[in-house]
């Protein structure tokens, strides 16, 4: 267990507060506890007068009647009550004033980040910013105040004076064996554990990182030196050096989003934090080539290595720091509504995905050598007072697989690797994983369907959705209902491709073959799916050919026919499958289109977590699913459901495609829809709540019974 986490003792929930990248203890009492110690400092020592850049900031805020403002009210604003109004002991008032703020300022600027060892367990405050700053931010005036230029501007010379000091011989005395010093047996202990945890090896702190332990500090000349202290060779290996579709990881960090079709322009600020493509780029011209991407984002710890490395070989096209805010927080619920009398706690810690859009951040545009990738993005986020980014190569550079690009001086908060829309990546690490994953070890792969697959082009592989996806639709979803909003599409405004002759000769077998409510069924299929490809795979729905779509659609019931149930032994979906191969390719469809039907209609029931599916099967079983038991029901809007309904009406399928997979189960035991739940599936099909209200619409006085 990590000790400044906080959890190795019982937290009280009053004052747990879940900390991401553990810059600020996990128990509130100790982020008190060190408060209080730098309180009792100031006001029991007479008063110092104000450094240079302090009596700055002090002017403006003066000077400034909006300011002024902000920097008054923040602290009148945070609530009189407990936690907020003392420190856990009852015996202090915290900081209530922006005068005390600054004599606090004042001493912390001195000193360096210590190593913290509190009385309710063990900690440590890797930004003291942070945590003077703690409670005002999420206050209303504390809002509007770290998103004021003009104070950002202030905060940044305030930054870059306390980073000369960390970057100073006399920041080094908290590298030390002694209790606060870096070098104690806690912090060893921890540093330690946090490094060793990736590649669960067990290296001492010297065996791991270049210093020198016979020198004073370990050789290290400054807080900043030992922060961004580098690896020994060996260490981090290169994941496969040699196969250009593995991409490295960039930073050792915590995985904590993966999301798929970023818009390029969308509301980061509000709850869920969406990701903002042309914010997160800072404007570049380059940012538009990345609407639609796919972007990893993960956090760093305060204890963790600090240096960036190239996730791909390649050419480093542009590359510059972006200045931002430094401690502006998201606008959570209640935040801003005086009437609300608690107030966020949570802070930047939690904001990971808001940061990209604003902090101060490192953006580095690499020309991968890998086609396949093409251009691609690193960004390096900064948070609170961890936001000196600075990179180290230049545009025009050639970079290998692992090669460092810069560092966050004095920490650093989290970085993203932004793939452009069409880039097909998958394997990321899994959100829920407890500790980091190791720098320049794996982190995705890039699949390159068109150089493994001889037995269709590229083109092939998507125009007829051999695209492979993640067969478990939450990590498709990430958890979500959806990733982007569904439209409201009417069945007039979606096109069928009855023109192709090979649709129009397979339509015609449909309807022949299949009762009206399966063909129905099957035309209701079509439309579920064509929304959801343009809504949820748009970067696909371009190049997916709609022929292809259409016939899996028409086809993929067709093992349910009476005289399929009863002349096989195969289950529904492999004997429909085989009929579908067969047929397609006696209409004159193309070997890549009609295996893909027949891929799709094998796998349509396939559910599951592991693994892959192709585009194609994926989109059938998010269509099917939807029109049986109603899943994933925020796919698709509710005027779509409505006009879809009107227009193909069920018929009673409910209770028609029940009885057809009892019907199924019967005949043959080992049928494959068993492992759906012998009874649960059917019992799913006929409790369907979402399509209850439209099950029994039917054409012309048509008899809904099956």
């Amino acid at each position: 267990m990590v000790h400044q986490h906080g959890d190795e003792h019982e937290i009280p929930q009053e004052h747990h507060v879940h900390r991401k990248g553990a810059w600020l203890p996990a128990d509130h009492r100790v982020q008190h506890e060190w408060m209080k110690a730098q309180v009792e400092h100031v006001d029991k020592h007479p008063k110092k007068e104000l450094i240079p850049v302090l009596k700055e900031f002090k002017d403006l805020i003066e000077t400034n009647s909006r300011i002024y403002m902000y920097f008054t009210e923040m602290w009148d604003e945070v609530p009189l009550k407990k936690p907020y109004y003392k420190d856990p002991t009852g015996e202090r008032k915290q900081i209530r004033d922006y005068r005390h703020m600054l004599d606090i300022l004042n001493h912390v600027f001195t000193k360096a980040p210590e190593w913290h060892d509190a009385a309710a367990g063990v900690g440590m405050v890797g930004v003291p910013m942070v945590s003077i700053f703690d409670y005002v931010m999420a206050t209303p005036s504390g809002h509007a105040a770290f998103l004021d230029p003009d104070v950002n501007k202030m905060l940044k010379k305030l930054l870059n004076e306390w980073g000369k000091f960390l970057q100073s011989p006399e920041s080094a005395h908290v590298l030390e064996p002694h209790k606060q010093g870096w070098f104690s047996e806690h912090a060893r202990k921890d540093l330690m554990q946090v490094a060793n945890g990736p590649l669960k090896t067990s290296h001492n702190f010297e065996d791991m990182y270049v210093c020198d332990p016979n020198a004073k500090h370990y050789g290290y000349k400054s807080w900043d030196d030992f922060f961004t202290r580098q690896l020994r060779d060996g260490v981090r290996p290169v994941a496969s050096p040699e196969d250009d579709n593995v991409v490295a990881n960039a930073c050792e960090s915590k995985p904590y989003n993966v999301a798929r079709s970023a818009r390029l322009r969308d509301k980061f600020w509000i709850k869920g934090q969406p990701y903002s493509v042309l914010d997160m780029l800072a404007f570049d011209p380059l940012a538009p080539q990345f609407d639609g991407a796919t972007i990893y984002q993960a956090f760093l710890s305060a204890l963790s290595y600090h240096r960036w490395h190239a996730p791909v070989s390649g050419r480093i096209a542009k590359a510059f720091v972006r200045d931002g805010t430094y401690f502006s927080e998201p606008l959570f619920e209640g935040l801003g509504d005086y009437n609300v009398h608690e107030i966020d706690k949570k802070g930047i810690s939690v904001a990971q995905g808001y940061l990209t859009a604003l902090a101060t951040r490192a953006v580095i545009f690499i020309e991968a050598d890998n086609p396949t990738i093409g251009l691609m993005a690193f960004i390096g986020v900064g948070m609170d007072e961890v936001s000196t980014c600075e990179i180290t190569v230049q545009e025009g550079q050639h970079v290998k697989k692992g090669d460092q690009l810069g560092m966050f001086h004095f920490g650093g908060s989290s970085h993203c690797l932004l793939f452009r829309n069409g880039v097909k990546v998958d394997g990321f690490p899994d959100l829920n994983r407890d500790g980091n994953v190791a720098v320049r070890s794996q982190v995705c792969v890039v699949r390159t369907m068109a150089s493994t697959t001889p037995a269709a082009s590229a083109d092939e592989i998507g125009k007829h959705g051999w695209t492979a996806v993640p067969v478990d639709v939450n990590a498709i979803l990430n958890g979500k209902p959806y990733i982007h909003k569904p439209e409201p599409r009417l069945v007039r405004d979606m096109p069928f491709p009855s023109d192709d002759p090979v649709v129009a000769k397979v339509q015609d077998y449909a309807k022949a073959h299949l009762i009206p409510q399966t063909y129905h069924h099957s035309m209701r299929v079509y439309y579920w799916g064509y929304t959801i490809l343009q809504d949820q795979f748009p970067e696909c729905a371009d190049t997916l050919s709609l022929s292809t779509w259409a016939l899996a659609c028409l086809l993929h019931d067709i093992g349910t026919t009476q005289e399929n149930l009863h002349g096989t032994l195969l289950s529904f979906e492999f004997f429909g499958a085989i009929l579908a191969l067969n047929l397609t390719r006696e209409s004159g469809a193309p070997k890549a289109q009609a295996e893909s039907v027949a891929e799709a209609i094998i796998r349509h029931q396939d559910l599951g977590t592991e693994g892959n599916i192709t585009l194609l099967g994926q989109v059938i079983q998010l269509a099917t699913i939807y029109d049986n038991v109603g899943g994933n029901r925020a796919l698709i809007d509710h005027a779509t459901l409505v006009d879809v309904n009107k227009a193909w009406p069920r018929m009673g399928w409910s209770g028609c495609f029940a009885g057809t997979i009892r019907e199924e189960n019967g005949l043959k035991p080992w049928a494959h829809t068993t492992h759906l739940g012998e009874e649960a599936f059917p019992e799913g099909v006929e409790n369907n709540e979402l399509m209850k209200p439209f099950d029994n619409w039917s054409l012309g006085g048509m008899d809904p019974s099956c």
